[in-house]
């Protein structure tokens, strides 16, 4: 059974403690935009994408740092 960690804003999205061939582990961030527990795929997808660049979202401004094209919705 996995799990979903939660953390707050600011906190990495990847667990550096993680190993290699382990299972990667990924943080949910709340923001307070959408009812507590609400959670979509697009929401999973950019998390993952995120993680994978090892970056924290930044929504200070209301944006994530995300690559356009990792977006949901938006293609290369």
């Amino acid at each position: 059974m996995s799990r979903l960690a939660v953390a707050q804003r600011g906190t990495p999205l990847r667990d550096r403690s993680a190993r290699p061939a382990g299972p990667l582990r990924m943080t949910v961030i709340l923001d307070g935009a959408r009812p507590c527990g609400v959670l979509t795929a697009g929401d999973l997808s950019r998390a993952l994408a995120v993680a994978m660049l090892g970056e924290v979202p930044d929504r200070s401004a209301g944006t994530e740092t995300v690559p356009p094209f990792l977006r949901e919705g938006e293609t290369r």
